[in-house]
């Protein structure tokens, strides 16, 4: 028998024929990244919230209470990001500091509460990969223009590159996950970033917050100031905040109050001078509280069906196949299927195909692997799982014109592999053979 080494194709993919993996560009200096253009994903548009005392509850732009899948792809951080902030270092939080940091797609620039573009700045997300778990703030955009990966229809981060050493995902370049909003862990307060100022401007981003800030006020400040100095609203611009005209009343600077996407008022005390140097960091003195944090386990990640009705995953991280051997391959049947689709192979002696994912994930929490197959010409087949410690044991079966499930005991056969990426499935005669499959699964 003719036995193709799954370890030797799973070391070539590892080399860079995988068609799933994928790398970053470096950001532009501006903080509006650069990802590869060839990406792509479709649109998804969200809501906008009026602003409340009470806490507002997640949009339905994101259902951030929940874990949700969430595609990545990883960059190199450059200049100060679109959040303006990044360039700073001491206004940041412990994470970002540690590079922990992320770009968000543009359809979701306004977070998670559906606000306006920036609200998203200084949001944190939990993200769970196949390997591991991190906690990530938004320091960035994914803009659609030139992105299409970013574009929407897949919630989509674009991770910075020490972010993704850390998830573990950089040969496989573009993977799913599981993700959900959470409270930045932030040691102490909310800082200003001051980007630009003069007697009669100030423009500043903010730094920090435990959750996203809705809105900006501000009001004269320090010796001098006047009567007459009411809260005013400052004006989004870009990923920080601007204020032109008289903007101290007479004072030396100006006071901040913010309000988060919850709707919580924080008002800071200190005075912010309209003077440089340039970027500077000021510590307002306050923080803003999680009003509504997310209830539930943290997320876990669970590998997608490896077939039904199609290769499962999501847009441009499924489910895969290669074949040798090999005549006729319909990866999308309809004829004689259990429902939908199904997958059918014309094979030539000892040939076969391999299902792969485009990371290995974990057996453990897997049982069994459910494969429901036939053959119109009784074809003896074998089903072998592997993943990066190598192969597992085969496991035999004889098809017939029905479909008959096989299902693969995993403790039993991958005893000695703790990680798994690719199934095999063989025709073990010296003659052609004909495989249907559909609706193979984990459990």
């Amino acid at each position: 028998m003719h036995n193709v080494s799954i370890v030797a194709w799973l070391a070539l993919l590892a080399t860079g024929c995988d068609p799933a993996a994928a790398s970053s560009d470096a950001g532009t200096a501006d903080g509006a990244r650069a990802a590869d253009a060839a990406r792509q994903i479709d649109a998804r548009p969200g809501t906008v919230p009026d602003g409340t005392t009470s806490p507002i509850p997640d949009s339905g732009v994101v259902a951030a209470a929940t874990c949700q899948p969430a595609r990545l792809t990883y960059y190199d951080v450059v200049g100060s990001g679109a959040c303006e902030v990044m360039d700073v270092p001491a206004a940041l939080p412990a994470i970002a500091r540690a590079g922990l940091t992320a770009a968000i797609a543009e359809p979701w620039y306004g977070g998670s509460f559906g606000g306006p573009p920036a609200e998203a700045c200084g949001e944190c997300w939990e993200i769970t990969t196949a390997h591991a778990t991190r906690t990530v703030v938004v320091t960035d955009l994914c803009p659609i223009a030139g992105n299409p990966v970013c574009a929407g229809g897949v919630f989509h981060f674009d991770l910075a590159h020490t972010a993704a050493v850390a998830l573990d995902y950089i040969m496989a370049g573009i993977i799913e996950s599981e993700a959900h909003r959470v409270a930045c862990p932030v040691e102490g307060n909310i800082s200003a970033v001051i980007r630009d100022a003069n007697p009669g401007f100030i423009r500043l981003a903010l730094a920090s917050p435990r959750i996203a800030i809705h809105t900006v006020e501000y009001r004269g400040s320090g010796n001098g100031v006047a009567s007459q100095n009411p809260w005013t609203a400052m004006n989004r611009d870009g990923g920080a905040w601007a204020a032109t005209g008289d903007i101290t009343r007479g004072g030396t600077g100006v006071a901040l109050r913010l309000t988060s996407a919850q709707g919580q008022t924080v008002t800071s005390s200190v005075t912010v001078a309209n003077q440089g140097p340039f970027p500077r960091a000021v510590d307002l003195g306050v923080q803003v509280d999680d009003l509504g944090p997310p209830s539930g386990a943290a997320c876990s990640f669970t590998v997608p069906p490896p077939y039904q009705d199609g290769f499962g995953g999501i847009d441009q991280v499924r489910w895969k196949y290669t074949a040798f051997n090999q005549g006729a391959i319909d990866e999308a049947s309809t004829s004689g299927c259990i429902s939908g689709t199904c997958f059918a192979a014309s094979l030539s002696a000892f040939g076969g195909f391999n299902f792969y994912y485009p990371e290995d994930f974990a057996r453990a929490g897997l049982t069994r692997l459910v494969v429901h197959a036939r053959s119109s010409d009784a074809a003896p087949i074998e089903i072998k799982l592997s993943g990066p410690a190598g192969n597992c044991t085969g496991v035999p079966a004889t098809l017939g014109a029905s479909f008959s499930e096989i299902d693969v005991d995993l403790a039993t056969v991958c005893a000695a592999v703790p990680r798994l990426r690719a199934i095999q499935v063989q025709v073990t005669r010296n003659s052609a053979g004909s495989v249907v499959l559909d609706d193979v699964s984990f459990e």
